[in-house]
């Protein structure tokens, strides 16, 4: 099933009501997780990102839904603020949605509405497989979730990302290089400017750096094509604690539709297929909050 995002009724509040609220929290084994937290007064909001950025991504769609939702998003193992792994701590899809369950826990948040894209799609699932009953509904966009062979066995887009620059000479350096260029074409000015406040450091010289490693990211698509990694996240499709599922295709995205539309026809749930890249989520926080109401008002 196909069809574009539409507008849901209701009042909405100023943004400027939310009040953006950070922390990190104790995750176990000498890690922790840094956890945004918007605020709101009603359902809350399970935000998980993508690989290679991080949870205030989620600023301008958190800040375009109603106070009614409590949006939560958490920086995934080696991303953001949270814990750095060492290049020989393994790593899976399981083990970065177990910190994301351990700050949930830490959070006393034992019910919610999941939101995963991309990397955070195939996480959001797992997440559910550690926390049966977590999550009242599911909206996946791209989510890395495919069967075991389904991908080329050498992934070409990790060699690129360990060639991407990390360090720059200022911000405003990144964000002329990047607007408009490759992934981050798909990210609105408001996308692309919050991630360049929540996945970016400043070094003590001065300088702009990335706070995930392009190694670390480069790791973390090789795991794309993995066992324990996107084939992981596609095992639990059919054990989904929840029925209320719904899945985003994007027609300009790296990633073919018919391998997003088999998640959709494997679990019998609604697909909709929006204009643009594999991070078209991110390009217009209007129409993914209108989608996040569709899905769970």
């Amino acid at each position: 099933m196909t069809g574009a995002a539409a507008a849901v009724a209701g009042p909405e509040q100023p943004a400027a009501e939310r009040v953006l609220r950070t922390e990190l929290v104790d995750v176990g084994g000498g890690r922790a997780a840094c956890v945004l937290d918007w605020g709101g007064g009603g359902d809350v909001i399970i935000c998980v990102h993508p690989n290679g950025f991080c949870a205030g991504l989620f600023d301008p769609v958190a800040r375009a839904l109603p106070l009614t939702f409590r949006p939560v998003a958490i920086d995934l193992l080696g991303h953001g603020r949270s814990y750095q792994p060492s290049p020989d701590e393994p790593v899976s899809f399981e083990s970065i949605a177990a910190d994301v369950a351990a700050a949930l826990d830490q959070l006393g948040i034992t019910r919610g509405f999941l939101v995963g894209c991309s990397l955070g799609g195939g996480v959001a699932i797992l997440l559910d497989r550690l926390r049966p009953g977590l999550a009242s509904g599911i909206l996946l966009c791209e989510a890395g979730a495919f069967p075991a062979g389904s991908r080329p066995e050498h992934n070409p887009m990790a060699d690129r990302l360990r060639r991407r620059r990390r360090v720059w000479p200022d911000q405003a350096s990144m964000r002329a290089a990047w607007r408009g260029r490759g992934a981050m074409s798909d990210l609105s000015d408001a996308a692309l400017d919050a991630y360049l406040q929540w996945g970016v450091r400043q070094t003590p010289d001065g300088q702009a750096s990335l706070r995930c490693d392009p190694e670390f990211e480069a790791r973390i698509a090789d795991l794309s094509h993995a066992p324990d990694g996107a084939a992981a996240a596609w095992d639990h499709l059919p054990q989904l604690s929840t029925r209320q599922v719904t899945i985003v295709a994007c027609d300009r995205s790296f990633l073919p539709t018919e391998l997003v539309a088999a998640q959709a026809a494997l679990l019998g749930c609604p697909m909709y297929l929006w204009h643009g890249g594999h991070l078209a989520f991110f390009a217009d926080a209007a129409r993914a909050s209108a989608m996040i109401r569709r899905c769970f008002c």
